[in-house]
């Protein structure tokens, strides 16, 4: 079982590093909340940038339209249990500057992943990592970056964890713009 859980987790870390390179590890708080990384990528405290250069997307090639809709973006991990998870995104439009942040509720104690595609296919330091509290909510606030292009962004968010010796997995798909005023 740990073996699969280990395989999740780096299923999970791939999913992440499709939305970009950077990422960096989050220090959740008792309450379920993340400090904002800043615009330069540098990050508040509890944030750190695990590697690449603040605020670097990661990836001289871009990526597909983040909110491309050709095909439908799984949510489920095939042959794994799917636990309960909601999840929102707090601004539907923000502009450059702005502070977003997500919300997901699910079993605590699960492990997250999370990363922000933007039109350029970039992350501009808007990924990491972190612990479902306790209380089963997560908010994960960061400023969105001075350089990030207008245009469609998506949120990708995925969860491992086990809950009586059986390995639950899920992702999430939360899409928004950015732009110059909304």
């Amino acid at each position: 079982m740990r073996a699969r859980v280990a395989c999740l987790l780096f299923v999970t870390a791939v999913v992440a590093a499709a939305c970009g390179k950077s990422t960096p590890h989050a220090n959740v708080g008792a309450q379920g909340t993340v400090a904002p990384t800043s615009s330069t990528g540098k990050g508040a405290p509890g944030i750190t940038p695990a590697h690449g250069t603040p605020g670097s997307t990661g990836s001289s090639t871009p990526s597909p339209d983040p909110a491309s809709k050709s095909k439908p973006l799984p949510t489920t991990v095939p042959g794994v249990k799917s636990p309960p998870i909601q999840a929102s995104i707090e601004f539907q439009c923000l502009p450059r500057g702005g502070v977003q942040s997500f919300t997901i509720t699910t079993t605590p104690a699960f492990k997250i992943s999370w990363g922000t595609a933007y039109a350029d296919g970039g992350t501009h330091a808007s990924t990491g990592t972190g612990v479902i509290p306790a209380t089963g909510t997560l908010r994960v606030p960061w400023t969105v970056a001075a350089d990030v292009p207008f245009g469609a962004a998506r949120t990708d968010i995925a969860i491992v964890g086990e809950v009586d010796h059986e390995t639950e997995a899920a992702y999430r798909h939360l899409e928004w713009r950015t732009a110059q005023s909304c």
